[in-house]
């Protein structure tokens, strides 16, 4: 289904941010957009909130980002 692909593509991008430095900058813009516009919906998917742990790091992630701009987290 669609939500198992987004759940793949999101968890490959933030492993590889949080494991690899450096990254490609085309890395960071993926993410940044994924977690911002809401026109993807991130924050609306299942997986984003499965457990606290990964609600946790997604939320760190995010902040880390645009820590000015915290993450929706409204169904």
């Amino acid at each position: 289904s669609d939500d198992v692909v987004c759940e793949c593509i999101a968890r490959v991008l933030v492993e590889r941010i949080l494991v690899n430095r450096p990254f490609p900058w085309g890395l960071l813009v993926t993410l940044i957009e994924l977690l911002r516009n809401p026109f993807y919906a991130f924050w609306n998917h299942s997986f984003t909130r499965e457990s606290p742990q990964i609600a946790e790091i997604l939320t760190a992630v995010s902040t880390s980002i645009h820590p000015s701009d915290p993450p929706s987290t409204a169904a």
